[in-house]
């Protein structure tokens, strides 16, 4: 995959998690409702205080890794 290959694929998957986030208002909701789903998926969903890590693992030996906040205004931040 090249370089713009991966963007758009980043691109993908940020717009995937952020509609599995419409109708989620707290991270500790969207956990606990998600947390098997994305195992299912093989996306390792880890808590932590204030943010989420989603781990994609796409073959042996190469993973992305994003987080899942939310800000003070209620928008939803996703970061890779």
């Amino acid at each position: 995959m090249n370089d713009e290959q991966r963007h758009e694929m980043i691109q993908k998957r940020v717009a995937f998690i952020h509609e599995t986030l419409k109708g989620y208002s707290s991270l500790e909701e969207y956990a606990r409702d998600r947390e098997e789903w994305f195992a299912i998926l093989g996306i390792n969903l880890q808590r932590h205080y204030d943010y989420l890590s989603l781990f994609f693992y796409l073959d042996p030996f190469e993973e992305e890794v994003y987080s899942v906040s939310l800000a003070d205004d209620g928008r939803w931040i996703i970061g890779y």
